[in-house]
C-alpha cells in the first residue's frame, strides 16, 4: 500500500499526493565501502566493563580486491619528510584464506630501502623503525627459513578455533591475559591452533613463531 488512514491522520492539515515535495539528496560512494554498521556492547557481572563489539557490512559491488602495499620512508633528523615510496604485495586468496611469501617480502622492502637511500644520497642511517597492521604471522623451522607462506591477518581460516578458545577461557580472562576483547582470527593463537589441527606436519616442524615485523628485524639483524 502507499498511503494508511494514519498517514492522513498524522497530517490533517495537508494531503499526501505522489511525487516529491521535499528536499531529495543524491550522493556517491565508492564501489568498495562499508554499507552499515552494527555496533553492540555486553557488560560484565560486575557492571565495571563491558565489550564492545562493531561488525560492518561491507558493499563491494565490482568484487574489487583490496590493494595492499609495502611503503617506506626516510625522514631527516628534524622528522622532515625527504622521501615516501612503496611496492604492491601479492596475496594468496583461497576461500577465507589469505597467504603471502614472507622471504619474498623481505626481499622488496630491503630492495625498496636500499634504492631509496641510493636516489636520496643518504650517507648514514641513524635508526630504522617499523610499523604494520594487526598480525601476520611467520612459521620458521630449526634453520630459520620459512616452512610455509606467511598467514595475513586478514586470514580468516580459524573461525572454528575461536569458538574452541571462546568455550575454553571467558571473555574476562582473555582480556586479562591478552588485553583483546574478543577472540578473533586475526589472533596467532588461533592460526597457530589451526595448524596443529590441519596442518600436523607443519606443527611439528615448527621451531619458532614471528609475527611479520619480527621476521623483518630478524632478517636484518
Amino acid at each position: 500500500f502507499r498511503w494508511s488512514d494514519g498517514s492522513y491522520l498524522e497530517c490533517q492539515d495537508m494531503f499526501r499526493m505522489s511525487g516529491i515535495f521535499r528536499d531529495v539528496y543524491l550522493y556517491n560512494v565508492p564501489k568498495a565501502s562499508v554499507r552499515d554498521h552494527y555496533i553492540t556492547s555486553k557488560l560484565s557481572s560486575d557492571l565495571y566493563n563491558a565489550d564492545v563489539n562493531i561488525n560492518f557490512e561491507l558493499d563491494n559491488r565490482d568484487c574489487i580486491p583490496g590493494k595492499k602495499s609495502i611503503k617506506a620512508a626516510i625522514y631527516d633528523s628534524e622528522f622532515h619528510l625527504i622521501d615516501r615510496q612503496s611496492r604492491p604485495v601479492h596475496y594468496i586468496r583461497d576461500n577465507g584464506f589469505v597467504e603471502f611469501d614472507a622471504v619474498t617480502y623481505c626481499q622488496i622492502l630491503t630492495d625498496l630501502m636500499t634504492a631509496m637511500v641510493a636516489e636520496n644520497g643518504i650517507k648514514a642511517i641513524r635508526q630504522i623503525a617499523f610499523t604494520g597492521q594487526a598480525e601476520s604471522l611467520v612459521v620458521l623451522g630449526a634453520d630459520g627459513k620459512p616452512l610455509m607462506n606467511a598467514i595475513s591477518w586478514m586470514d580468516e581460516r580459524s573461525t572454528e578455533e575461536c569458538k574452541l578458545l571462546e568455550q575454553q577461557f571467558t571473555h574476562e580472562i582473555c582480556e586479562a591475559v591478552t588485553g583483546q576483547m574478543a577472540v578473533l582470527p586475526t589472533w596467532p593463537a588461533t592460526k597457530i591452533l589451526w595448524l596443529k589441527n590441519n596442518r600436523p606436519e607443519i606443527y611439528q616442524q615448527a621451531d619458532c613463531y614471528m609475527l611479520l615485523k619480527d621476521y623483518i628485524v630478524y632478517c636484518l639483524t
